[in-house]
């Protein structure tokens, strides 16, 4: 879907022969920092790293879980958010639900049929008031319309999370919506060609 098979085999091998025989990292990761510098120029400073995106996510999660419980008794929040996603965040929400800490509800909003794009058509207001996180992915390699999720977000003061892993290359212009509270970037072979791991 993303790329061609020639593509494929020309870009991953590369990477991988590429850092398996690298014995001083130093240059590597002195590029790497560059590129991170710019990236935080980019976004003004606001930059967390950690190992893993999940990590990022958990603790949102579980802050806004503190938050609801604080307010209301109960660890419990509602996510809006669009019906397909790719990563690992369903099972994260699933595995955090499981231990019987929290419960989490989702108002999900289905894909238009005809074109794959998010039918926003079908985002009800009064469904997205009553969520306490708002998460946008970006799907295809591509940036996702949701525009109707970022101006609820921001018209009921909802925390909005970006993930950004599937919206084109580390090289490419977007970095995310000006709405988004949170902007995530997740790195690995295991990510779409597109995004060049």
């Amino acid at each position: 879907v993303y790329v061609d098979f020639l593509e494929l085999l020309l870009s991953y091998p590369w990477f991988f022969i590429k850092g398996h025989f690298i014995k001083d990292r130093t240059p590597v990761l002195r590029k790497t920092e560059e590129r991170l510098m710019e990236v935080l120029d980019a976004t003004r400073g606001n930059v967390m790293i950690t190992h893993s995106c999940r990590t990022i996510f958990y603790c949102v999660i579980e802050a806004l879980l503190d938050e609801a419980e604080a307010r209301t008794g109960v660890r419990k929040i509602r996510v809006c958010t669009a019906s397909l996603h790719f990563g690992s965040f369903y099972k994260l929400f699933q595995s955090m639900q499981k231990n019987g800490s929290c419960e989490i509800e989702f108002y999900e909003i289905d894909l238009k049929q005809s074109d794959w794009t998010l039918d926003q058509e079908l985002i009800r207001e009064e469904q997205v008031k009553s969520c306490d996180l708002i998460m946008c992915q970006n799907i295809f390699g591509t940036p996702f319309r949701q525009e109707k999720f970022f101006e609820l977000g921001k018209k009921y003061n909802i925390p909005i999370l970006e993930d950004l892993v599937q919206s084109g290359s580390l090289f490419g212009s977007y970095k995310g919506h000006a709405n988004s509270d949170i902007v995530m970037w997740s790195c690995g072979l295991d990510k779409i060609p597109s995004c060049f791991g």
